[in-house]
């Protein structure tokens, strides 16, 4: 983790001196201009921490922004900034990719199920150590109680929708500790409909 310094802040150094922000409250927002250190490697996460080490944001590539919005999240990937986050391990008969033309929430863009034929799937997972919830957005073009997107917690099937679903929230609440979440796009040996695929956007994992 790496706190802000006082002039700009270099990511991936362990330890920075910081600054005190004083009167921050969630929902707040600092801006400031940072520099990415050579050691930092794409795909790992780094994050915003106050003075006890309280994660304040985290940004799922090393390609940080200047505004930074105050939340308690251990993980949030909005997949902005490619490319599709090391800490996203896909599967199946093909692997997830970033979308630059379907996002929500005011992004552009989103990730997406690969492109799969008749009986394939597509799936996506990430592991993550002290998780107590789980929240992500979710669109699906698909034929209708025959290809489904299905979101698994551990393994153990959460929910599966299908059809036209425009974007809509979904969270889930865990005992905390280590856990992993995954997202398989699964098509039927028939029927092509829709766009034939889901998306997932603005991951937050606390």
């Amino acid at each position: 983790l790496w706190a802000d310094s006082a002039t700009a802040p270099v990511i991936g150094n362990t330890g920075d001196t910081s600054v005190a922000y004083t009167g921050l409250t969630a929902g707040n927002s600092i801006s400031e201009s940072v520099t990415i250190a050579s050691s930092v490697t794409s795909g790992t996460a780094y994050a915003v921490v106050d003075t006890s080490n309280t994660v304040l944001e985290v940004d799922e590539t090393n390609n940080i922004s200047s505004g930074f919005t105050l939340s308690t999240a251990l993980v949030i990937y909005d997949f902005e900034t490619g490319p599709v986050p090391a800490t996203l391990v896909t599967s199946g008969d093909a692997a997830w990719t970033l979308d630059n033309t379907n996002g929500t929430g005011g992004s552009t863009t989103s990730l997406r199920s690969g492109v799969i034929t008749h009986s394939q799937s597509s799936c996506v997972a990430v592991n993550v150590t002290n998780s107590s919830s789980v929240a992500f957005d979710y669109n699906v073009s698909s034929e209708s109680n025959f290809d489904y997107l299905r979101f698994y917690i551990d393994g153990v099937l959460q929910n599966s929708w299908s059809g036209t679903v425009a974007w809509t929230n979904a969270s889930y609440t865990v005992t905390a500790g280590n856990h992993e979440y995954q997202w398989c796009y699964t098509k039927d040996g028939s029927v092509d409909t829709g766009s034939d695929a889901a998306w997932i956007d603005n991951i937050v994992i606390n």
